[in-house]
């Protein structure tokens, strides 16, 4: 085909012998989105995109925006600026996102809104016959003759189709999770502010009070944050149409509230010349002038501290370690060394001066610190990844494991691994801060390697909800506990309601109605303990239609699993599975009141976290003996219908087929059943000298590739 005809020009073309966009032949016919199957590159870019957890149906929207954008520009139509005034809004949040959260130095693959957007490089102006330079998915070709250039088009049509039938298959999935509430909401307007981006928190804030009660608490945050984005915006006339608004509801709110005293500040704002301050989160409060000091709980302001430069927002947390130095309260040499840790890495990154000075303090107050303290070998490991080795102590020999007789330790390339590929996979763990990492190749180990800052017993964040499936298990096995038995069988609190239609099998699989919970939830639940805060939950819709992910609900695992065992759960989880399993350091942890916490943090060590990866492997088995029926291990690694990619507790994975506990700081556990492989990761903290982000799927091909056979 020579030149584009008009039915081309309205997104249609010739019909050709292929569809996958790798060239040869004519232009397909793109009638419907059935018609067109994506490559098998083009589809883990865009799967990426859908199935990560980070991603929003925003985001997946503006990628749509971005594509179609480059569609006009190759089919030429009227419409193409409209549509790239949006792709380039898009692109450009985008890109200052992956800027912010990438390190410079990270040798990633681009994003994938990058890689569809950079095809805008290619548009044609003028001849089509020239050498136009074009990168689709970030690979570069030359447009030199119109067959070429067919062919990139066929490209951009197939893209489209194939991102717009994703899309149609993610907003699907998306709609089956509960919306955003008004306090998270309003916790995305206040960081928006923070950022000075006042358009985005004028909308979030509108958003946020239509989903919030009228003149509630919620409602009056979000007015709150409309008023301060209106006028720091420029906009006065809204902002006192909103305080206006807000102003009859606060008296229905506690006088205490941290509402009060913003209000306070932000309605002089309004009647005087000046922009306020962005608001703090509830739980804190801005203090009054010459208060500074004592105000602001310390607790929220280390935290404040480690957020910022955990967003790389290294001008925020020297703002914020200034003014921490100056507290009277921030006696004590862990709370300051912390504070000068973080200064230290923020003013580095600023490339201030100052820096050296901050280094030197830290030395010295570090002598206080106590000897369990990890502060100076944080310290050292941050210098070591900036290249300033001077000062404070050499760094430690790595931890050596104990001996043990269950573990044997082989060289890789005697399980057809390859040790560079090994090595490689070390290196890259050891730059984004892990604590330790093992692989194991058919029961045997083939790769251990620890952190200076490794410690036991290692706490496995929230990779014990997995624990719970295989609890389940058995007592299933044992008839003691049936997945379609009621909740309130063993939690008699949920027998009315929408509780009364909860079963096991739902709790199991996220499916029960909670909703994933924005402020501390069980992890606040004070003195009357986990279990009993869980059982006065009830569900916010109808159990088995939605899938959220809920500690709450893993942690009324806790009072069924014992209900059904008939013993402290505790005991039960030791005698019928960490003994079996020859376990001797891990132990469920237990609340205040004796509770075993079911939703996070059981206790263990690098070498037994993996045993539980191995068991799965095995089918269910210990060596010989068989400790979980194959049955049941089949149905705890199926997923459920709301959600692919869970199990019962258990994440999973396709291309390649991966089962997996997963935690916080990716404290993991990930089971590669066609390669005879375990991979277990812990991190304890967010470290300072980690050079990258984890990212585990960067790690999956890692371990394809050092597999050899």
């Amino acid at each position: 085909m020579g030149s584009r005809s008009k039915k081309g020009r309205r997104g249609t073309a010739e019909k050709g012998s292929r569809g996958d966009g790798k060239g040869g032949g004519a232009v397909p016919q793109v009638e419907s989105r059935d018609n067109f199957i994506p490559t098998d590159h083009e589809r883990r870019v865009l799967l990426e995109l859908i199935q990560s957890p980070q991603e929003s149906l925003e985001s997946i929207a503006n990628e749509l925006k971005i594509t179609l954008a480059a569609l006009t520009i190759y089919l030429a139509t009227d419409d193409a600026a409209s549509l790239f005034a949006r792709a380039d809004l898009a692109h450009a949040r985008h890109a200052r996102s992956a800027a912010d959260t990438v390190q410079p130095t990270a040798r990633a693959r681009p994003a994938p809104w990058l890689r569809l957007a950079s095809c805008r490089r290619g548009r044609i102006t003028g001849t089509r016959t020239g050498a136009t330079e074009s990168r689709l998915f970030g690979k570069p070709r030359q447009i030199g003759t119109d067959r070429r250039f067919t062919m990139s088009l066929r490209r951009i049509v197939a893209v489209v189709c194939g991102v717009t039938s994703l899309l149609l298959v993610s907003m699907q999935a998306l709609a089956s999770e509960p919306p955003a509430g008004a306090s998270e909401l309003n916790l995305k307007a206040m960081e928006s502010l923070r950022k000075g981006e006042w358009e985005i928190a004028r909308r979030v804030a509108k958003d946020a009070a239509a989903a919030s009660k009228p003149d509630s608490v919620d409602w009056a945050e979000a007015m709150l944050l409309l008023a301060t984005a209106e006028l720091r915006s420029g906009d006065r006339v809204a902002a006192s149409a909103t305080w206006k608004q807000l102003e009859p509801a606060l008296a229905g709110v506690q006088a205490d509230h941290w509402l009060h005293r913003e209000a306070r500040g932000l309605r002089t704002q309004i009647l005087g010349d000046a922009p306020p301050a962005p608001p703090s989160p509830p739980g804190r409060s801005i203090p009054k002038e010459g208060e500074a000091r004592t105000t602001t709980d310390l607790g929220v302001t280390l935290w404040s501290i480690r957020y910022a430069n955990s967003q790389h927002d290294w001008k925020e947390a020297a703002r914020l370690t200034a003014e921490a130095l100056e507290r009277n309260d921030l006696d004590d040499a862990a709370s300051r060394c912390d504070v000068l840790l973080h200064r230290y890495a923020a003013l580095r990154h600023l490339e201030d001066p100052g820096a050296s000075a901050v280094s030197q303090q830290f030395d010295e107050k570090a002598n206080d610190l106590p000897a369990s303290s990890t502060l100076p070998l944080q310290m050292a490991l941050l210098r070591e990844s900036l290249g300033d080795k001077a000062g404070g102590p050499a760094l430690p020999s790595a931890y050596v494991p104990p001996a043990d007789d269950r573990w044997t330790v082989v060289k890789p390339e005697s399980v057809g691994a390859d040790p560079a590929k090994i090595r490689e996979h070390v290196e890259y763990n050891r730059i984004t801060g892990a604590d330790a990492v093992l692989v194991l190749r058919r029961g045997k180990i083939v790769s251990e390697w620890y952190s200076p800052l490794y410690r036991e017993p290692v706490l496995t964040m929230s990779s014990v909800k997995s624990i719970n499936g295989l609890l389940a298990g058995l007592l299933v096995g044992e008839g003691r506990l049936r997945l379609d038995d009621p909740v309130s069988k063993y939690v008699p609190e949920w027998r009315e309601g929408l509780a009364a239609h909860a079963t096991v099998r739902h709790v199991l699989t996220m499916t029960a109605g909670l909703p994933k919970r924005r402020d501390m939830g069980v992890a606040a639940s004070g003195e009357s303990g986990m279990n009993a805060f869980v059982r006065q939950l009830r569900p916010e819709w109808e159990p088995g239609t939605r899938w959220a992910y809920s500690n709450e609900g893993a942690q009324l695992m806790s009072p069924i699993l014992e209900a059904a065992a008939g013993e402290p759960l505790t005991r039960y989880a030791q005698r019928a599975l960490f003994e079996p399993m020859g376990l001797r350091r891990t132990q469920l942890r237990t609340d205040g009141v004796g509770n075993a916490i079911t939703y996070a943090d059981a206790a263990t060590t690098l070498r037994e976290f993996a045993a539980f990866g191995q068991l799965v492997l095995d089918d269910g088995r210990v060596g010989d003996r068989r400790l979980l029926a194959s049955e049941w291990m089949q149905a705890m690694t199926t997923p459920t219908s709301q959600r692919a990619g869970y199990g019962m507790m258990w994440w999973l994975y396709e291309k390649p087929r991966i089962v997996a506990m997963e935690g916080y700081l990716n404290t993991s556990c990930w089971v590669f059943p066609e390669l005879e492989v375990v991979v277990v990761r812990v991190q304890s903290t967010p470290y300072l000298h980690a050079r990258e982000n984890f990212d585990a799927r960067r790690m999956f091909e890692m371990m394809e590739r050092a597999m050899r056979n």
